[in-house]
């Protein structure tokens, strides 16, 4: 995992170069770009009733989440979207562990029969 030096991102003043800020957002993009149509497609949830049970995975699409900046505002510059991913990876992490342990209990429970 490789941080932006922010010095590197300084004016001779100290102030931040904007030119250099931008090529840093647009080399390293926290939200991948969507295309005019594709972001349509976003517009409407497609998902528009309750769940009627809470599933055992959240869906990622295959995304980890960017680590979270530590600072004395940790967390409240996170984007919604890397938040999601986040709570889902940990989420989904927990939810195979526990059923890692139930399979493992079920079989000790046989054993002990």
């Amino acid at each position: 995992m490789s941080k932006i030096d922010l010095e590197n991102l300084k004016d001779k003043d100290g102030n931040f170069d904007i030119n250099k800020v931008q090529e840093v957002v647009d080399r390293l993009p926290i939200v991948p770009p969507v295309t005019v149509d594709r972001q349509k497609d976003f517009t409407v949830k497609v998902n528009r009733s309750r769940m009627s049970s809470f599933p055992d995975r959240l869906p990622t699409m295959g995304l980890m989440p960017f680590p979270i900046d530590e600072h004395e505002h940790i967390g409240n510059y996170e984007t919604p979207h890397n938040l999601y991913l986040t709570l889902a990876r940990a989420y989904n992490k927990l939810t195979m562990r526990l059923e890692d342990l139930e399979k493992r209990m079920d079989s000790y429970e046989k054993r002990m029969e």
